[in-house]
């Protein structure tokens, strides 16, 4: 009886430490996303940036800032951010699937067919 408790504690410590991760990881992404958007623009400043970003159409913003954070910055990052987790549910699933761990694209010659029909794209249809 005495190892079941210790067999639930183990698992919400476990849990805790997964959500911990998770948490911190959505952290850095935050993070790492307005350091990216920083370094794309150059010549804004960080305070200004997240003034940008916390209080759209401010009056006191400069519009074509405010342009090129909302417009241009913000949609890259995030369309980034979902090319990410797409390729890591790819990923997942590939996994799945084989039900191995280390199952790839390689494992099935997806990654082969990817490369025929670039190769078709650019020397039929003069791609590239």
């Amino acid at each position: 009886m005495h190892m079941a408790g210790h067999g639930i504690e183990e698992f919400k410590r476990h849990s805790h430490r997964k959500l911990y991760i998770i948490a911190a990881m959505a952290i850095l992404t935050v993070f790492f996303a307005v350091v990216t958007l920083q370094i794309d623009l150059g010549y804004i400043d960080y305070r200004e940036l997240l003034h940008i970003i916390f209080n759209k159409n401010d009056p006191s913003n400069n519009p074509v800032n405010e342009i090129l954070v909302w417009d241009l910055g913000i949609p890259r990052i995030l369309s980034c951010i979902l090319a990410g987790f797409a390729l890591g549910i790819a990923g997942a699933v590939m996994q799945c699937v084989l039900k191995n761990p280390l199952g790839s694209p390689y494992t099935l010659g997806i990654s082969n067919a990817a490369a025929f029909g670039a190769s078709i794209g650019i020397v039929v249809l003069g791609g590239g």
